[in-house]
């Protein structure tokens, strides 16, 4: 009997209404000699001194004032003066001939965009350290900081403020790359730094420049227009040639000797692993071949969420005594990889959230790799060793996931985003082992009904019991939102998700409704096992409540009654199959098509898979790939 318990343990204002009861003008009525006898002296008319009073207290938003002084401040940590934008404004003088009519936003506008990075971008793509950023140190990559900002507009859902931000970044990192000058000086900047400071301030300015190609290719990788996802393609190359450049090599003692100097060496480590990881996504979501191979890696693993977030020296000391040994990716990868008999003593090695997210990002890039290698990867993804031997590598990761003390389910805390994620990446390396829509993966056609189509010509998996866990994360990544209220996540907690999700869950959906129409155009032939029933079984009563909690449940038109286990014999089940199939991929529609998400891609995920389940609904049973 499946024991479904044990794999879900896997995977107000005080506000005095007096205060506007008196004019802020004081107007006088009277006789003309008292207008031309000069100004009313405070003494003459006490109601003045009020007013003047009044008036001072007027936010004078020139100097820089933005609060209303009767009432207590707006607590907002990254406040810009107009003093930082004008030094910023000068560092983008050098690149005035391409910036064209840009003009850089009110400091009001640039303290929201920096505000909208940290609060939604950062924790899931943690190479920026947030504790010791400032914009005028970064003066000398002003592309860098306006690409920071184009993220942050996003995530503020100022979609005209993001594209102008994300088009003078891009325009910027481009002439620097065209002048091979990473490092140009500022106006006002002064000379005479020694050979040291200069390859120093050389090696900085590269990894700058890749940071801002990650940035701009993360923008642009999850737009619906195709001219700015062909712009993501194009710096692939870019990214993948500056930071072979800086080596993706280190020693161990490569830790620096203070928070500062480690901060800096845990950036640069961060940034090239969050490259490969951006990366591969772009492979995984669009087909590409991969930029930067696993086997090129030769870093540690980042550090725990504690000291990356730790917001001082002592505090970085603290969480540093207390985090685990700092594991190198090569030696964490071959721990995955290696065979039973070899790692029967060997316990799981454990890492930090990111450094998990990173290794199932090299275990679904060796997947690729294996199935582009084999000899017909239309009729069957992988050979039955591979898939024992990936299944074994997947769950040594995810006892190492289990195991480590940061590793938590909770959207709201920074340490779950890349924990949600990587189980989310988990899930579908386990789907692709079944099932690959491999050249019918059309993401990046930003049309649903292209993407919908490709996926519906795609060739069902076969029936076997090997799908198990490939059913189980699926039903799973269709289980969290509908406990936790799909409304409620698709309006309210939409910012706190990854793109991975999405993604993620457009393969489970697939592959869950072409296993549904297997059994039910074979169930009459072939009786249902116990397995698939309680499989079946599952995903029904999970349908079910979603009905149950959605205002708009009509569109999921599954009307089929709680399946009971003697339903496995019936000849009558077979309708009912396809009938879940269909309500299967509208619960996941739902909750992507109107989802409050920053990234259009996300968009046309859930349109997408709306239009494959009116597929589904046209064309009937027997008519699947």
């Amino acid at each position: 009997m499946l024991d479904f318990s044990m794999f879900m343990n896997t995977v107000g204002l005080d506000f005095d209404l007096g205060i506007i009861s008196e004019p802020l003008w004081s107007t006088q009525h009277g006789n003309e000699s008292a207008a031309v006898a000069g100004p009313i002296g405070p003494g003459d008319h006490p109601a003045a001194d009020k007013v003047r009073d009044k008036q001072r207290r007027i936010p004078d938003a020139s100097i820089g004032e933005d609060d209303f002084h009767e009432l207590k401040p707006l607590l907002h940590p990254w406040q810009v003066t107009e003093e930082h934008r004008r030094q910023f404004q000068l560092s983008l003088a050098p690149f005035g001939d391409v910036l064209g009519n840009f003009t850089l936003p009110s400091r009001l506008s640039l303290a929201r965009c920096i505000a909208g990075y940290v609060d939604g971008f950062s924790n899931h793509h943690s190479f920026i350290h947030v504790p010791t950023f400032n914009v005028a140190a970064h003066s000398r990559a002003p592309d860098m900081v306006l690409a920071v900002l184009a993220i942050g507009a996003q995530y503020r859902y100022e979609k005209r403020n993001s594209l102008m931000l994300y088009n003078a970044a891009r325009s910027i990192v481009l002439e620097r790359i065209r002048r091979r000058d990473p490092c140009p000086e500022p106006p006002g900047s002064q000379n005479g730094a020694n050979h040291r400071q200069a390859s120093h301030q050389t090696q900085s300015g590269r990894m700058d420049i890749v940071r801002t190609l990650l940035l701009l290719a993360t923008f642009s990788t999850w737009q619906r227009d195709q001219a700015l996802v062909r712009e993501s393609f194009e710096y692939q190359g870019l990214v993948a040639r500056y930071i072979r450049e800086d080596g993706l090599s280190e020693s161990a003692q490569d830790d620096g000797g203070d928070w500062l100097g480690w901060s800096r060496i845990e950036v640069d480590r961060r940034t090239k692993l969050c490259a490969f990881g951006l990366l591969n996504l772009q492979t995984l979501a669009y087909n590409l071949p991969p930029a930067i191979l696993s086997n090129e890696i030769d870093l540690r693993l980042p550090t725990s969420c504690e000291e990356w977030s730790a917001r001082g020296p002592s505090e970085w000391l603290n969480a540093r005594e207390k985090a685990p040994k700092i594991i190198p990716f090569k030696e964490a990868l071959a721990a995955l990889l290696r065979s039973t008999k070899q790692s029967t003593t060997e316990p799981a090695l454990v890492t930090s959230p990111m450094g998990n997210f990173i290794l199932v990002q090299a275990l679904l890039q060796r997947m690729y790799i294996t199935h582009q290698l084999s000899v017909d990867p239309e009729e069957k993804p992988f050979r039955d060793q591979d898939v024992s031997d990936f299944e074994e590598a997947l769950d040594r990761w995810r006892h190492g996931w289990r195991k480590a003390p940061e590793s938590v389910l909770d959207l709201k805390n920074s340490k779950g985003s890349m924990s949600f994620a990587s189980t989310a990446l988990l899930g579908l390396a386990h789907v692709r082992l079944h099932f690959e829509l491999g050249r019918r993966r059309r993401l990046q056609s930003g049309d649903p009904d292209v993407v919908a189509t490709a996926a519906f010509e795609a060739p069902p998996p076969q029936r076997s019991p090997r799908l198990l866990q490939a059913l189980l994360h699926s039903a799973h990544a269709i289980n969290i939102p509908v406990q936790l209220g799909v409304d409620y996540l698709t309006k309210c907690q939409a910012f706190f998700w990854g793109v991975q999700h999405s993604l993620c869950s457009f393969e489970c959906a697939v592959f869950l409704s072409k296993w549904l129409c297997t059994l039910s155009s074979t169930c009459s032939t072939e009786p249902l096992t116990e397995l698939e029933h309680q499989v079946i079984r599952w995903l029904d009563s999970i349908v079910q409540e979603a009905k149950t909690s959605l205002d708009e449940a009509d569109e999921i038109i599954y009307t089929g009654d709680e399946l009971t286990p003697d339903d496995r014999y019936s000849t009558q089940i077979s309708m009912d199959l396809y009938r879940l199939s269909i309500a299967v991929v509208r619960v996941f529609a739902h909750m992507f098509k109107r989802c409050n998400t920053t990234w259009p891609v996300v968009e046309v995920i859930g349109q997408s898979l709306e239009r494959y389940a009116d597929l589904l609904h046209e064309r009937g049973p027997g008519t699947l790939g």
